[in-house]
């Protein structure tokens, strides 16, 4: 959505309505961080309790590591057998645009050290924006094992006190530059997602659902004013009050749609992994664009991305 529809000014003709788009579409990201974070204090909660987290810290790293690593891998092979073989092509045809892997590694040696880097998905964290990358939607694989690392440590504090943690959280993201530390900005969604997890769920009542759509409504506003497309410290603090509003929404659906939905949902890391290839790296792009509608390319790439999953998961 946020590539094909709010970054494109053919969808969306007024200025300002594009404007508001482009700087709220990528709310999906601390969604799915959040979701990534209140899954993980979960199963931390359910196999450990306050006492023995901290004896539990080590093994859950691990474990969840090499289930990051399970889910990201597939996909780095099928887009490092992509490139190769277009790297070989080169050789052949001396069209630059083909020589993927020396385009985003560089040459050897170092080509070696940068691929190894992304093949652990770190090029971010190491290298920052779209550098030594076969993909940069893959700056998402840093964030996660930073999160990995970090909920272990959210779940025990929360658990102490919740309301410490978060004005903990929120001082040190607004005091520590991102230049210093690009991940700083998601410590007060650290500190809410482990927070919520940690309590039993309950449905909101009508006042809690107008004060959440009071918040969004701000936060919307503040967004369209905001000078800059990106700002994860503010998409954080909304992002709790936004998935409340969603499943809301999600549990009035249609069964059908919930259907659909959920069966997304389940490709949905594959989905990450893999669009930005469909609708631009790779030569599907030219089909995904042949629409010339956001919307069009939207759903069209969703389908690819899905397709592919499908035969990567089998």
């Amino acid at each position: 959505y946020y590539h094909s529809v709010a970054l494109n000014p053919s969808v969306l003709a007024l200025p300002a309505l594009h404007a508001f788009a482009s700087r709220t579409g990528n709310i999906c990201v601390v969604i799915f961080a959040f979701i990534t974070i209140y899954g993980l204090s979960k199963k931390l909660l359910n196999a450990s309790d306050s006492i023995t987290i901290k004896k539990s810290y080590p093994l859950f790293v691990i474990k969840r590591t090499a289930a990051l690593y399970r889910s990201f891998w597939p996909a780095y092979l099928l887009a490092f057998t992509v490139s190769a073989i277009s790297q070989l092509l080169y050789y052949i045809v001396r069209i630059p645009d083909f020589a993927l892997l020396s385009n985003n590694y560089g040459a050897m040696p170092g080509a070696l050290l940068h691929g190894i880097i992304n093949f652990l998905g770190l090029s971010h964290a190491f290298y920052g924006n779209n550098l030594y990358t076969l993909n940069q939607t893959w700056w998402y694989m840093s964030l996660a094992l930073v999160l990995v690392l970090l909920v272990p440590l959210y779940v025990f504090f929360c658990q102490k006190n919740a309301s410490a943690a978060l004005a903990g959280s929120i001082l040190l993201a607004v005091m520590i530059p991102t230049s210093a530390w690009r991940y700083v900005q998601y410590l007060p969604l650290l500190a809410i997602a482990s927070a919520k997890a940690a309590q039993p769920y309950r449905h909101p009542g009508k006042l809690q659902y107008l004060l959440f759509a009071g918040t969004v409504l701000l936060w919307s506003v503040v967004r369209l004013i905001s000078p800059t497309d990106h700002n994860d410290f503010a998409d954080s603090l909304i992002a709790w009050p936004m998935i409340e509003l969603l499943l809301l929404v999600l549990h009035h659906a249609k069964p059908w749609l919930q259907s659909v939905l959920s069966f997304i949902g389940l490709h949905s890391a594959n989905i990450f992994y893999l669009h930005s290839f469909v609708y631009y790296y790779w030569p599907t792009s030219y089909l995904v664009n042949f629409f010339r509608v956001g919307f069009l390319e939207f759903a069209a790439t969703v389908l690819l991305t899905v397709l592919l999953s499908q035969i990567l998961e089998h």
